[in-house]
């Protein structure tokens, strides 16, 4: 969890380019528990909404990776 923090403060994911989310650090989000069924998205805190991932990197992973409850219980935390 710890090592996720950093990468979220220092933008690895990405920020949300939405002029009213102001640069928002954003989280990854799987949109399903289901393997092979969708690729990893990026939530923005701020405005809760979800998006594609502009990195290569990321839109290849498949979403299973962080589940649909990952990105929530990062935040509570």
């Amino acid at each position: 969890m710890q090592l996720m923090e950093e990468k979220f403060r220092s933008e690895d994911f990405g920020g949300r380019p939405r002029v009213f989310c102001h640069g928002q650090p954003c989280v990854p989000v799987g949109q399903s528990d289901q393997a092979r069924s969708n690729a990893v998205k990026i939530l923005c805190p701020r405005c809760q909404g979800i998006f594609f991932a502009r990195s290569s990197r990321l839109s290849s992973v498949d979403g299973v990776c962080f589940g649909t409850t990952f990105s929530q219980l990062f935040l509570m935390s």
